[in-house]
């Protein structure tokens, strides 16, 4: 059992090798972020965060969240990554922010990240874990002409991200 958890390991390292390598020829080519969000999660599930993909202060707060491990111990629970669907992207001057979700063998974990154009690097990066909300389901009536109830209207959330908001967010990125 030994032998096939650390084959396992060796696997996911050469395929991150291969990935990084094909990442860093592609780059000029053509950029996704769903790509470097995949790649960043499999550093951070198996120890492995790469300085070339995770800019300076970034990887000293994953150092101390992590205790130097480099290991989110909830995302490594989640497993594989299986899809990234990307959300909303936030231009930005000197880069871009992006929110996706991604689904996982085990789960889905909801992430922020913003992307340096200068250095090409992660500069930040957000997640929670769990599942999309489950839909509400109608409740049966018998009754075939029911009588409407009027419903409140619903407390107003916060609107979509523009620029100036991710700026304050981001402000190393504007």
């Amino acid at each position: 059992m030994l032998i096939l958890s650390w084959n396992r390991e060796l696997r996911r390292l050469i395929a991150l090798a291969l990935l990084v390598v094909s990442t860093a020829q592609a780059g000029a080519q053509q950029f996704d972020p769903r790509q470097v969000l995949a790649t960043l999660i499999l550093q951070l599930q198996t120890g492995t965060p790469n300085p070339g993909l995770i800019g300076p202060q970034l990887w000293q707060t994953i150092a101390m969240q992590t205790n130097n491990s480099g290991i989110y111990p909830p995302l490594q629970q989640l497993g594989q990554v299986t899809g990234v669907n990307l959300i909303q992207q936030i231009p930005l001057p000197n880069g871009a922010a992006f929110v996706m979700a991604v689904q996982h063998q085990n789960g889905q974990s909801n992430w922020q990240i913003a992307i340096s154009q200068m250095s090409g690097k992660v500069e930040y990066a957000g997640f929670n874990i769990g599942q999309l909300p489950p839909r509400p389901n109608p409740n049966p009536n018998p009754n075939p002409n029911p009588i409407p109830t009027p419903t409140p209207d619903p407390p107003p959330g916060p609107g979509p991200i523009t620029p100036s908001d991710a700026c304050a967010k981001y402000p190393d990125l504007c």
